[in-house]
This record gives structure tokens, sequence and C-alpha cells, in this order.
């Protein structure tokens, strides 16, 4: 009885979803952890990850609409500046070839007073 009580056996879904012409967004949350999923429409395949704010996932940090082609969020530098301030102790050419040239410009830039920012992004093919 415990186990039901407490969430673990049972999947809760909010019922928002959103869809790109290629792919399916929906979240759901068990025993009080909240999971995002991305479900390919052509191959069938599916992606499944715990909720995690920061900077990575950092397109899947709050998923609030689509286009066409891909799923719109946003993001708040707070609650990236801590999990990146390690970074400035760590070659460039490093996290470059790790994180992507684009991606680790972003995260050296950002401060925690800066406005949140808002994400598209685009899955590529599974």
């Amino acid at each position: 009885m415990r186990k039901a009580q407490d969430g673990t056996k049972f999947l809760f879904m909010n019922g928002d979803f959103y869809l790109t012409k290629d792919y399916l967004h929906f979240s759901y949350s068990r025993a009080h952890r909240k999971f995002d999923c991305i479900y390919s429409l052509s191959t069938g395949k599916l992606i499944s990850f715990g909720k995690r704010y920061g900077f990575f996932p950092l397109f899947f940090a709050n998923i609030i609409g689509s286009t066409e082609d891909a799923f719109i969020g946003y993001m708040f530098p707070i609650m990236v500046t801590n999990d990146v301030a390690g970074w400035k102790n760590l070659p460039y050419d490093s996290l470059v070839k790790q994180f992507g040239r684009a991606r680790t410009d972003l995260g050296l830039s950002m401060q925690k007073e800066d406005n949140p920012i808002i994400t598209f992004f685009y899955p590529k093919q599974f």
C-alpha cells in the first residue's frame, strides 16, 4: 500500500504536449520526478530523460510551444551560471570539443542577472 501512495508505481501526465511535423514532446511524473519524452513519428522511437534544470539539456529546460520544425522553450541564466562556473578553469578547446563552440561561448558569457533566454530546439533524426 505504501508504494502505491508514494507514486513510484504510477505515471502522472499533465496533458501538455507539443507537436512538430516529425516529433511529439510530452512529459510525465513518476515518484515526484519529472521526465520529458520526444517521440519520433517517422521511426516510432522514443527518447525519455529526467528533468534537469541547468545547462544540459539546455533546450528541454521549459518547453512552451512548437513550430513546424522546432520546439520552443526558455531558460533562466541563474539556473546555469553555477553549473558552468567551473568551466573557466578548463581549457577552452576541450570545452568546444565536448559541447560545441556556440554552447561553450554562451555558457561562458552568461551572468546570473541576465534576462531569460528563448531556445529553439531542432531535433535530429533518431
